[in-house]
């Protein structure tokens, strides 16, 4: 996620991932609350070093450097919070042990089929429509399970 600001006309954008310009346009300041490690970055420093490399004046940035003051965010400043509900009801032992069944029973009622049209499109296509009406097994899950792109 990104936060925008507009300082005297410029679009600055603050976020924790580098900008996707061919979908959202550009911005004319990128700062960034972490690096490519994880590390936590200083905005204060980010911003002193982007006025002195374009000549703009610090002061403009007064609001945003107080927002962003340095110890005051973490790398993770724009992931969600985990909320903690009432009604949450984890996986009891019969539910996951019923998904671990289905999960080697669809395995065993794969390896049954021998898969040869690999490398034909429209006949790995219709192989796999044969397979998943004969088992009732989804496409996706017989096209992760025999490997076919």
């Amino acid at each position: 996620m990104s936060k925008y600001y507009n300082i005297n006309g410029l679009k600055v954008r603050i976020s924790d991932h580098e900008p996707n310009t061919a979908l959202n346009g550009s911005s004319d300041i990128n700062l960034y609350v972490c690096d490519a490690g994880g590390l936590t970055i200083s905005m204060t420093g980010q911003i002193e070093r982007v006025c002195e490399r374009r000549g703009l004046d610090m002061s403009h940035f007064k609001q945003l450097a107080e927002e962003w003051e340095d110890g005051t965010y973490n790398k993770d400043a724009f992931n969600p919070l985990l909320i903690e509900s009432e009604d949450f009801t984890p996986l009891t032992n019969d539910i996951a042990q019923q998904m671990e069944t289905e999960g080697k029973t669809r395995h065993k009622a794969l390896s049954l089929y021998a898969f040869s049209s690999r490398y034909n499109k429209m006949q790995a296509i219709a192989e796999i429509q044969h397979i998943s009406t004969e088992t009732g097994i989804s496409k996706s899950f017989i096209r992760k399970y025999f490997n076919v792109r």
